[in-house]
């Protein structure tokens, strides 16, 4: 899909097995509604399907960090973005702040502006200083 070339016959065999499996009704190639709510509105309707697809079935598996850093989307989906909990209403005892929708704002003193990203150094990790000593041949990486 990202180079272009992909055909209905690839998304039968890689998504309409996963849909099937609860479901959902079959990604048409040649009808792929409009969402207000994509994350990637610059982007083709196909590729935003394909990456919501992707969230949605490796929900909590450990793999959107390596999504969001291929894409390079870290930029659009987390900065100035913080994490909010369940309506305050749905607590009995609320130990945190609530935003102005009514949901728990735990991370606003910590996180007031949300998250930072720097585009020049966050999509690499620092190189463990073990892994430097072991290997003299390595440098850290920019902004490590």
């Amino acid at each position: 899909a990202e180079l272009g070339v992909i055909t209905q016959e690839d998304l039968d065999i890689s998504i309409k097995p996963l849909r099937d499996r609860v479901g959902m009704p079959t990604i048409n190639l040649a009808n792929i509604p409009t969402d207000t709510g994509w994350d990637f509105p610059d982007l083709s309707p196909l590729i935003n399907e394909i990456r919501r697809e992707r969230r949605v079935e490796l929900a909590a598996e450990g793999f959107r960090w390596d999504d969001i850093a291929r894409w390079a989307a870290a930029d659009e989906l987390l900065v100035g973005k913080r994490p909010r909990g369940f309506l305050a209403s749905q607590v009995a005892v609320n130990p945190f702040l609530v935003d102005e929708n009514g949901f728990l704002d735990p991370f606003r003193n910590a996180l007031p502006n949300g998250y930072l990203f720097r585009t020049d150094r966050d999509y690499l990790t620092s190189i463990p200083i073990s892994e430097l000593v072991l290997n003299p041949s390595l440098s850290q990486n920019p902004g490590w």
